[in-house]
């Protein structure tokens, strides 16, 4: 992910995501994000 964006998605109902994140600039480090987006019409 270069940008540190993220689009939601045009298509109604329940995305569930899961980003693993590593840096290694002056600090070393990983995470690990889920959750669910929902999205109305």
């Amino acid at each position: 992910m270069e940008n540190k964006s993220f689009n939601a998605p045009e298509e109604s109902g329940l995305h569930y995501y899961l980003f693993h994140l590593v840096w290694d600039d002056d600090y070393y480090g990983e995470s690990i994000h889920g959750f669910k987006l929902t999205v109305r019409e």
